[in-house]
């Protein structure tokens, strides 16, 4: 594998790499990667690379490997030890790839994978599980690729955060995917990542699906039920409370895809009913509602230049976009990407 000497920091989106965050090496240069779903149920995620001059790489992974495609549906990507690992939901795979989108090969056996995130020589993976029952985070060996074990979960496990040898995992719920009747839930797991076991779990509200911590505070985002009453629930391990929301009616609202300005630990980005919505934390209190962009699937904060970066899926058919944004949420750039773009990892040269 050639070595450009390039170093990248990948800065996860709610998550973080637990006892190996060094530096890794990558050949592709200063930008930020966006996977993009693909038409659900049918054809093939893509992956695009937005180099910092503004240059696009549409189909990046098909590029480097001879046209080959990924699958349905590109869930999400993160690199760890110089590799990529492709998480490709409804093809129930991981992909590896080098420091340059080259095929290395696949971790196998899982059911509806989500997100990923590493602890030395382990990866954790939440999955939703055999026709979206019996939710987990699957436990893979990185020394071989093979899977280990799965730690059960609620029902469909989502999105993590890993901090020091605890895993959080949000239990958002999962459908049945014949019927598409719901399989709701209100909890979330923590998992000793040292032990793989589970330490403890506790409710919030209705389908957590994401976390993250500012300061010495976590904040959960709860979707509801029937995209009504979602809910932000802030404390600490032990001890959890449901925010006041000021300046929107959140019995009909559904919260989901959570990040928080981890310069200023004030700014809180949620997407709800398709809309980037920002809101300043105030204590105990989510206030100062703002609108940012009516059409968003999912938000990034890029640290290293302070600027925001929102999915914006279009129909769910055609092309997406990226959407750039000053930390006050002034545009700058829109970049083309694929079909609903739906998850975004900065390279750091």
């Amino acid at each position: 594998m050639k070595n450009f000497g390039y170093l990248v920091a990948i800065l996860l989106f709610i998550t973080a790499c637990g006892k190996d965050d060094s530096q890794k090496v990558t050949g592709l240069g200063k930008g930020l990667l966006v996977s993009n779903e693909g038409p659900f149920g049918t054809g093939t995620g893509t992956i695009t690379f937005i180099n910092d001059s503004g240059k696009v790489n549409q189909h990046l992974f098909q590029s480097a490997n001879n046209g080959a495609v990924l699958g349905n549906v590109v869930q999400s990507v993160q690199f760890y030890r110089n590799r990529y690992y492709i998480v490709v939901n409804n093809a129930n795979k991981i992909v590896i790839a080098d420091n340059q989108f080259r095929y290395l090969g696949e971790i196998n056996g899982l059911h509806q994978p989500r997100f990923i995130v590493f602890y030395g020589n382990y990866a954790f993976v939440s999955q939703w599980g055999e026709k979206n029952l019996h939710g987990g985070v699957a436990v893979v060996n990185l020394a071989n690729n093979s899977l280990e074990k799965v730690i059960e979960t609620g029902n469909g496990a989502e999105e993590m955060l890993l901090t020091n040898d605890s895993l959080w995992v949000t239990n958002g719920g999962s459908y049945n995917p014949d019927d598409f009747s719901s399989y709701p839930d209100s909890t979330v797991t923590l998992i000793n990542a040292d032990e793989q076991t589970v330490t403890t779990e506790f409710k919030v509200g209705d389908n957590p699906n994401s976390i993250a911590k500012a300061e010495k505070s976590y904040y959960i985002a709860c979707a509801g039920k029937g995209f009504k009453n979602g809910s932000v629930y802030q404390g600490v391990p032990g001890e959890f409370q449901k925010m006041n929301v000021q300046g929107l009616d959140a019995s009909l609202s559904s919260f989901s895809k959570m990040i928080i300005n981890s310069n200023t630990n004030k700014d809180m980005i949620l997407i709800n009913g398709g809309s980037a919505i920002s809101f300043n934390i105030n204590g105990n209190t989510l206030d100062t509602y703002k609108v940012i962009v009516p059409s968003a699937y999912r938000a990034f904060y890029r640290t290293s230049n302070r600027h925001f970066y929102f999915c914006d899926p279009a129909d769910f058919n055609s092309s997406g976009s990226v959407i750039e944004t000053d930390e006050k949420f002034t545009k700058l750039n829109t970049y083309q990407a694929g079909i609903i773009p739906g998850y975004i990892l900065e390279v750091i040269q």
